[in-house]
């Protein structure tokens, strides 16, 4: 994601009759010196989003003090996915001119320092701006930060989710069926996120991808993987052909990811795997995709692969696709699936320990159980099928649980009674992350234009 960013001020006359106060700088050589503290408070923050694993490139450091000045750089800027402008001077003209380029806008201003316009009619203007359509022709996507670097770093985070959403292809095997109403989910998303999704029939899935599973290149692969498993799991209840079963799909499933540029798999109908020629369910190759970087999404399920793309590419971290399996009581609640990524601390953490097992419903191969550790906060979504509004959740884990449901379960504590949260649900699956990132989601929904609530 390319940021694009800019100085808003010019030199003041401070011997001038007509200035209305000291805005601005009064000299150019001032002006320089904040660019050049400007960009490399900038890097800086761009330096740690890269240490995260986000992948930013800053640039430009343009000083405007006329609106032309502005279309004059047009074909410089619109390369770039978001705009960050420095409010240092009063030009609100300049200001709108930026804005009227259609980008995602953060505009910072450093509310203590003498130079920066920070007089209650300019104030007066930036605070509207997020608020008031006669001064923006859409205030969704407009931020406007005071001092605080920690705060852009998370809006820079949910610019990022946002941005990789909708440039996420989808290879979607099997035909939509829905959760609401068959087709309705698949509308919702196509035309508030634009997706590009590949349609793939499951023969024709399954044909392709033998031609990479049963070749010499792929036998290997999948007896390296075998054999990693067996050593890293505590445990192990599947038969090996059980075990090379499920194996099998994973490299399946990635080679097609790769053949048609997918960073994003979902299979309608996959609970019935274990019957097909598959042999296996995919709950362990979603597993294994989400471990390395891609997305392996349950049951076709489209709204919650919106949910559950927009955490992995917030945190930058594999997130998880989970049943509400029992009823939410007082503050505790309880999240399941038979998929589950290891990694969930980052994709170059160790993993937590896990057991290989079956798909709980129907008993075939092959799935995983994640013991997860307590202790950890987590961040949770459901969106509405309609993708109109959102539950945001954050609690803390207290572990794994043995329910008789899904396997990888995970006990969660929130901080207030949560009883009525079934008021405000209107999905069904929901994701979750480890890490806290309510306010990145909160700047996700306005981006996306979501209503939400937030549960803690």
């Amino acid at each position: 994601m390319k940021i694009y960013y800019a100085l808003i001020g010019g030199v003041i006359d401070q011997k001038s009759p007509s200035r209305m106060s000291a805005w601005g700088f009064d000299s150019r050589e001032k002006l320089l010196e904040e660019r050049r503290v400007v960009e490399k408070e900038l890097r800086e923050v761009i330096k740690d989003l890269l240490n995260e694993g986000y992948e930013l490139e800053v640039y430009g450091g343009d000083v405007f003090d006329n609106e032309a000045q502005v279309f004059a750089r047009y074909d410089f800027i619109r390369d770039s996915d978001a705009l960050m402008i420095f409010a240092v001077g009063p030009e609100t003209n300049v200001m709108r001119a930026l804005l009227s380029l259609g980008k995602p806008s953060i505009v910072f201003v450093k509310s203590k320092d003498p130079y920066y316009t920070f007089a209650e009619i300019f104030n007066a203007r930036i605070i509207r701006m997020e608020t008031d359509k006669t001064l923006l022709y859409d205030p969704h996507d407009v931020f406007v930060v005071y001092d605080d670097y920690n705060e852009v770093k998370k809006i820079l985070r949910a610019l990022y989710g946002v941005y990789m959403l909708r440039r996420s292809r989808v290879l979607y095997i099997g035909v939509p069926y829905g959760w609401q109403g068959r087709f309705n989910e698949l509308r919702a998303v196509l035309k508030k996120i634009g997706l590009e999704i590949i349609f793939l029939d499951h023969d024709s899935a399954y044909e392709e991808a033998m031609e990479y599973v049963e070749s010499e290149d792929g036998r290997k692969e999948v007896e390296i993987i075998m054999s990693r498993l067996l050593r890293e799991s505590v445990d192990n209840k599947l038969s090996i052909e059980g075990l090379k079963a499920g194996v099998r799909l994973y490299v399946g499933l990635r080679y097609l990811a790769k053949k048609y540029n997918a960073n994003i798999v979902t299979i309608s109908g996959c609970m019935m795997y274990g019957a097909s020629r598959w042999r296996s369910t995919p709950c362990l190759a979603f597993s294994l995709l989400d471990d390395e970087g891609l997305l392996g999404v349950c049951e076709g399920d489209m709204t919650n692969l919106v949910a559950k793309t927009l955490l992995r590419y917030i945190s930058n971290k594999p997130a998880v696709f989970v049943n509400p399996s029992i009823p939410v009581k007082g503050r505790e609640a309880v999240y399941a699936h038979c998929t589950s990524p290891t990694k969930l601390l980052g994709y170059r953490s160790e993993g937590f320990k896990y057991v290989l097992t079956t798909h709980f419903e129907s008993d075939s191969p092959a799935a995983i159980k994640v013991l997860y550790e307590p202790g950890h906060k987590i961040t949770l979504l459901n969106l509405s099928f309609d993708l109109e509004s959102a539950v945001i959740g954050l609690a803390e884990s207290s572990g794994y649980t043995d329910y008789p449901i899904c396997r990888s379960q995970i006990k969660v504590m929130f901080n207030e009674d949560v009883s009525r949260l079934n008021e405000y649900i209107r999905g069904f699956h929901w994701s979750y992350v480890y890490g806290e990132y309510v306010e990145e989601l909160i700047y996700a929904m306005k981006l996306l234009k979501i209503n939400y609530v937030v549960i803690r």
